[in-house]
């Protein structure tokens, strides 16, 4: 039999056991996203021609965001490549610091350049595409995968005909 995780506290001391140190200020520089980036794009790519770099701001522990409750990656797609159709309980802005190319989010073309944000929002279909012959695209992309992952409902669903993935852990006893 496993053991019982109820457990009841006086509400006071719930109070002071919650509180939680406040996350630094931080940055992380482009010269550095960029040599990991290099780094990324030799060693493991996520596919051909698209690699990523996250963002893990220490204070945030187990989450690996850039705070408790988001994180964020940066992506570069060389140029002609396009990412397969895919979809996430997490919501996706993307900010795009180089390049041009579109996006089709549940079926809407969204045609992108340097300086543009866009949106998916969770368990939207969407891909990507850098339209460039010659410069690679860079997508900055905040989430909430912290957030989901703490409630126990981050699932990721890649293109057609593969299953769902609940991306979180079994708890192990």
């Amino acid at each position: 039999m496993t053991k019982p995780a109820a457990k009841l506290i006086n509400y006071k001391e719930f109070l002071q056991k919650s509180e939680e140190p406040a996350v630094r200020a931080n940055i992380w520089k482009w010269r550095d996203i960029d040599q990991k980036l290099k780094e990324v794009s030799a060693k493991d790519p996520l596919s051909d021609g698209r690699w990523a770099v996250s963002l893990v701001h220490e204070d945030t522990g187990k989450a690996f965001g850039v705070s408790p409750s988001l994180n964020m990656l940066v992506q570069v797609f060389e140029p002609g490549k396009h990412a397969k159709r895919h979809r996430h309980s997490n919501f996706a802005i993307f900010i795009v610091r180089q390049g041009t190319g579109y996006s089709i989010i549940d079926g809407e073309k969204i045609e992108w350049e340097a300086g543009d944000v866009f949106f998916a929002p969770p368990w939207a279909q969407h891909e990507h595409c850098n339209t460039s012959t010659t410069e690679q695209a860079v997508l900055y992309t905040v989430q909430d995968v912290p957030t989901v992952t703490s409630n126990g409902v981050w699932f990721f669903q890649g293109s057609e005909g593969t299953g769902f993935q609940h991306r979180v852990a079994e708890r192990k006893e």
